[in-house]
């Protein structure tokens, strides 16, 4: 029976504990002798990440016991922490970022290290590595910090690790490459003959500029004849590894990512795939995010159109043939020993699962096995707001979102009420939200909160030139296509123009902030460990990101400080004129607290209604779930107060609350 209730008072089953239990994540799936292993977060236990394997017909079992947390620090974003052969996991482990490996074929095995103590905790990091043929070297990328009279530095390289050499406290580790200021993607040929990676140098970042180099392998690991495949500064080469005999890899050359070959024996090229209006990878933020992969009938391709991702087979005749499977986000890929394919991903009504695809002839599917199936949803699917995608004009261009709107079951709204709504700004800047289900959009849209996810200029998902749109305009055009979405629904009538709020994550903070200054749209914003000051940003984050802002901003600091200057919140808090709420980790090394703090301080001194809350244990996001809770239900208080409703929820105001 249908009810009428005021958006925004709604009683949803999505509670903020149910967004923080259903988040366990899994992913980074691998195969080998019919054993599948993934990874699994687990929010319970702050989040520790642990190694699974589900051998064929057995229940999964983790290989990785309290405390280890698989998670490497490299890159600050880490990603790609562990990998595979027939006998071994090999792991890096978070406390100490030491590489571990473990027996997964002795049930008894204890993990133990393969590399160093080092002097200082977490100085020597490792990443994204990979196995030679017999097993006894391991190459994989090291990151290591340096105290010296110059201060500090952190040097990136690539090592060779003489796994049998290894006898209690002796260990065999060469460098094998450096001076490129960053290096991913070591793998083997099959032979184990050739080592082919990607390398880049600042200011570009690994979806600008990188280059594809190979090198031959001699005595000890050590390498010969290093020579650059592809790429340069302008051209970003992603993904690349061995397959079918030859090295296989992304390259946006074209405009889009589109798959290549080379072969290393007569030194010729092959463009695998043509397309014009979608990619075959993302931007490399983390390591390992393996877009495409050999199996019998070709390669096992994720072609992302539109921010959505599809499943194909390229064939022989370099074909790409669609797969039908219920999947908009696909996170992970990799084959199976049955000529199939392993995929960890989900759609707009599922939470993250791990299948196993028979393919027959062609790309047929023959049948889908869920090997880690989706955690199930606690309440019914009409509470899940399914995403609209839409583009819309943002002055002279042509941007895109996804769109929510409020799904509460048998309740509707009030008579002539239109819902507020929550714009939200993705990270990175260089990323894109996709329309896969996260309940902490539908926490909102089961309220009676509509919300609009933008794929601004800049984003992802929608061809280099849109990609680079922001080079030179974060800040500009981010805020611009933000601004223009929460026009857009206003105009057409979908939400209430006078009841729009914006929040934003990292870059997003950015956004968030710039939007409140430049534009009367938003009653107020979130900001989640958000950038406010870019000059100090510039000298104050990591090496991965430290020359991000060049291209970004659209010069180096300090020889463009006005430019700088021109484009931090923190500079003009005199048009800053809404509430704001502000939440930080206070271990963040990529947007340091700091940054947080001076917006702040600004919005104090204009006795602006705000709130900051410093999440003791976190870092660049929130991984604790009962930090994500009241996270989530402060948020939620925020919106009420500013908005003008009461949340069914029971919420405490927070003690951090000034000015309301």
């Amino acid at each position: 029976m249908q009810q009428q209730q005021a958006y925004g008072t709604w009683p949803s089953p999505i509670t903020a504990e149910l967004v923080t239990s259903a988040s366990i994540k899994v992913g980074d799936v691998a195969c080998i002798d019919n054993g599948v292993f993934w990874s699994e977060v687990l929010p319970e236990e702050k989040s520790r990440c642990v190694l699974v394997k589900r051998a064929a017909g057995q229940e999964p079992v983790t290989l990785t016991p309290m405390p280890f947390n698989v998670r490497t620090r490299v890159h600050e974003y880490g990603g790609r922490a562990w990998w595979i052969d027939a006998n071994w996991v090999y792991f890096v482990n978070w406390q100490d970022q030491r590489l571990y490996r473990v027996s997964h074929v002795d049930d008894a095995a204890k993990p133990y290290p393969i590399t160093p103590e080092p002097e200082q905790t977490q100085s020597l990091r490792y990443a994204d590595g990979c196995i030679s043929a017999d097993g006894r070297q391991v190459f994989c990328v090291r990151e290591r910090d340096v105290h010296g009279t110059d201060g500090h530095q952190v040097i990136n390289e690539l090592v060779v690790i003489n796994v049998q050499a290894h006898t209690g406290e002796s260990y065999d580790i060469r460098v094998i490459a450096s001076g490129a200021d960053f290096y991913s993607n070591p793998r083997l040929s099959a032979d184990s003959k050739y080592l082919s990676w990607i390398q880049w140098q600042h200011p570009q970042m690994p979806w600008d500029g990188t280059e594809l180099m190979v090198a031959t392998i001699v005595q000890d690991g050590c390498l010969s004849d290093e020579r650059r495949i592809a790429g340069d500064t302008t051209t970003a080469i992603v993904g690349a590894l061995w397959a079918h005999g030859r090295l296989v890899y992304a390259s946006d050359e074209s405009g889009w990512w589109n798959l290549n070959a080379y072969d290393v024996e007569s030194n010729t090229y092959a463009q695998l795939t043509h397309l014009s209006d979608a990619d075959i990878s993302i931007p490399p933020w983390v390591f390992g995010l393996q877009r495409f992969v050999e199996f019998d009938k070709g390669l096992g391709v994720i072609v992302t159109r539109a921010a959505q991702d599809e499943l194909h087979v390229l064939d022989a005749q370099h074909q790409l043939q669609q797969i039908d499977i219920d999947l908009n986000s696909i996170d992970s890929l990799c084959s199976d020993e049955q000529g199939g394919l392993i995929v960890c991903g989900q759609n707009a009504l599922s939470n993250k699962g791990i299948y196993q695809l028979k393919i027959t002839g062609g790309a047929a599917m023959a049948s889908c096995v869920a090997l880690r199936a989706a955690e199930p949803l606690p309440f019914e699917p009409s509470w899940i707001s399914k995403p609209e995608a839409i583009s819309f004009a943002s002055l002279d261009r042509t941007a895109h979102a996804f769109f929510y709107a409020p799904s509460g079951a048998d309740l509707h709204a009030l008579d002539g009420e239109l819902p507020p709504l929550v714009v939200m700004g993705h990270g990175g800047p260089t990323s894109h939200a996709t329309p896969a289900l996260k309940l902490s959009v539908q926490y909102w849209t089961s309220r009676g909160v509509a919300v609009v996810d933008v794929n601004y200029g800049g984003s992802s998902g929608f061809g280099r030139d849109y990609r680079r749109l922001l080079n030179g305009q974060w800040g500009v055009v981010d805020v611009e296509d933000c601004i223009a979405a929460a026009q857009h629904l206003a105009a057409l009538g979908k939400v209430d123009a006078k009841r729009i709020v914006i929040r934003g994550g990292s870059a997003g903070g950015l956004t968030v902030l710039r939007a409140l200054q430049l534009s009367d749209t938003f009653a107020a914003g979130t900001s989640l460990y958000g950038v406010s000051d870019l000059e100090s940003l510039a000298g104050d984050t990591h090496k991965f990101e430290s020359r991000y802002l060049d291209g970004l901003i659209g010069g180096t600091y300090p020889e463009h400080q006005a430019l700088y200057k021109a484009r931090s919140p923190i500079h003009f808090t005199a048009d800053l004129n809404s509430p704001l709420l502000v939440m930080q980790g206070d271990e963040d090394k990529v947007v340091p607290p700091s940054q947080s703090e001076a917006i702040v301080n600004a919005v104090a001194k204009k006795s602006l209604p705000h709130a900051y809350i410093l999440f003791a244990g976190e870092q660049h996001g929130f991984r604790q779930s009962h930090n994500i809770v009241r996270a989530l239900q402060t948020e939620l208080w925020f919106y009420g107060q500013v908005l003008g409703f009461t949340p069914h929820d029971d919420i405490e105001a927070p003690s951090e609350a000034v000015g309301f």
